[in-house]
């Protein structure tokens, strides 16, 4: 019997020697926190060495090269331009390209990238988004933003709300979606089929739809004329 418990006890002493080899006798009091055999520091209590933190907030991120007047812009991130005295805010983004952006109150969707609207007094184009299906913190908008500024006769016509030009009245009625022709009236006369890029003499005036903007909703439709 004596013999057994002998034999008990060394195997004991066994498993708790074979324990000490596998765990280590290292103890480790914060702010450090144990790794294998060794203790490293842990200041903000989360797990994870501060060592291996700080290499993983040192490593570079991509730096995306932008020209003088093009903006990188997060989701809902804000930029105020002081230089147009314009806030500007990329309020959505979407895997397909399509945009939503806010200068100062208005708000306007940009449907694909490298194309221009003029919002509030400003040209935006969208010239890059990278959309990032696993981490949406990594998505981004590249804007391209200068100020719109009217060429020689032309003028930036809303639709359905008359301008005033050399004594008549000019009125933009509808847009085409498909060829961007334009139908315009010259003092309440029958209106006139102007296709983008050229011009039409209308009651003795030259008018050149220079550039249209269709838009799903009607009040936002509006177009760049020159007239002579």
């Amino acid at each position: 019997m004596r013999k057994i418990g002998i034999v008990f006890l060394l195997l004991i002493g066994a498993l708790v020697l074979f324990s000490f080899l596998l765990t280590g006798c290292t103890t480790c009091n914060k702010p450090y926190i144990k790794v294998g055999n060794s203790c490293c520091l842990d200041n903000n209590d989360n797990g994870i060495c501060d060592k291996d933190e700080n290499i993983a907030k040192e490593k570079p991120t991509q730096e995306v090269n932008l020209s003088s007047d093009e903006y990188q812009f997060n989701v809902s991130e804000s930029k105020m331009l002081s230089q147009w005295g314009k806030e500007v805010t990329l309020v959505n983004m979407d895997n397909e390209g399509k945009i939503i952006v806010k200068v100062n109150d208005v708000t306007r969707e940009i449907k694909e990238t490298n194309y221009m609207e003029i919002i509030d007094g400003l040209e935006i184009t969208s010239k890059r988004i990278n959309y990032d299906y696993v981490d949406p913190s990594k998505n981004y908008v590249i804007l391209k933003i200068d100020k719109y500024t009217e060429g020689p006769n032309e003028y930036l016509v809303n639709i359905d709300k008359p301008i005033y030009v050399k004594g008549n009245t000019i009125l933009f009625k509808e847009v085409d979606t498909k060829d961007h022709s334009i139908q315009v009236s010259v003092n309440g006369k029958s209106y006139i089929r102007i296709r983008e890029g050229y011009t039409e003499n209308v009651e003795g005036l030259q008018i050149t739809n220079v550039k249209s903007f269709p838009r799903d909703i009607r009040y936002e439709n509006y177009v760049i004329l020159k007239i002579i």
